[in-house]
């Protein structure tokens, strides 16, 4: 995205933040469960989408280019909270999950991570030895 070592560390440093942030106003004005509010990749397909974009690939400048890059992805989670607002305060999520069933969110979830296979599997393929361990250790936990 053309960040360099400064601008890489911020936009770490944030996550972090806001992530902290979520879970403290989970656990005092929310439903008060002791969940630890962190990153989703669910947006992230979404996020690459932006990255790859030939308009922002197109900017030269490295900096000018993060910057405009990551207000272009903040502007779609804006909206994209919005959305969610919405829907939740007008009591349409109700009337949507009556529609809404295992069997719909279970082909949701498997092409989000089937999507992103690409990104994960080029990243064990140096390695593939610890990527094995990794698999073979989640699927051990998750049964």
């Amino acid at each position: 995205m053309g960040a360099d070592g400064e601008q890489t560390a911020k936009t770490i440093s944030s996550i972090f933040f806001v992530s902290g942030f979520n879970t403290f106003i989970q656990t005092t004005i929310g439903d008060r469960l002791p969940i630890v509010q962190g990153g989703s990749f669910s947006f992230l397909a979404a996020t690459f989408g932006i990255i790859f974009n030939p308009e922002l690939i197109s900017i030269e400048d490295g900096p000018t280019r993060f910057e405009t890059t990551m207000r272009t992805i903040q502007g779609a989670i804006i909206v994209s909270g919005c959305l969610q607002f919405f829907l939740g305060y007008s009591g349409l999520a109700t009337v949507l999950l009556r529609y809404i069933s295992p069997l719909t969110i279970a082909p949701v979830i498997a092409s989000i991570g089937l999507g992103l296979y690409g990104v994960g599997f080029s990243g064990v393929a140096p390695c593939w030895a610890l990527g094995l361990t990794q698999m073979a250790t989640m699927i051990t936990f998750i049964l």
